[in-house]
């Protein structure tokens, strides 16, 4: 279920969710979805723009901020805090990315501390 507003509007509809578009525009990266909703008084119309909040539901799992992991091409990095101003760089395995946010697979534990953004 989604909720719609009006822009400039305090009036909410809930809306459900009827139909994903299978393709994925490359260039914007976005889903076209097909919402349904009641309308009374037609204040919904065609081609309007409208705030749409879709809950997403994600997983627990161990996640680090985006910047906290190093790209090298050839795998990912992140460096760990060992204490006393020490450093260790660890392999990880990286899974979902969802906002700033990107899930550690395999390579840190639950409580490490990582470096979230560094200048080299």
């Amino acid at each position: 279920m989604a909720h719609v507003t009006l822009p400039g509007q305090q009036k909410v509809f809930r809306a459900r969710v009827s139909n994903a578009l299978p393709e994925v525009d490359p260039a914007t990266r976005t889903l076209k979805l097909r919402l349904e909703a009641d309308n009374p008084g037609f204040a919904l119309r065609p081609d309007m723009f409208v705030h749409v909040e879709l809950p997403v539901q994600t997983p627990t799992d161990l996640t680090v901020p985006s910047d906290a992991v190093l790209d090298s091409g050839l795998g990912q990095h992140v460096f760990v805090d060992r204490g006393n101003g020490f450093f260790e760089p660890r392999d990880v395995e990286t899974g979902w990315r969802f906002g700033d946010r990107v899930q550690i697979v395999k390579g840190l534990s639950e409580g490490e501390r990582v470096v979230a953004s560094g200048r080299f």
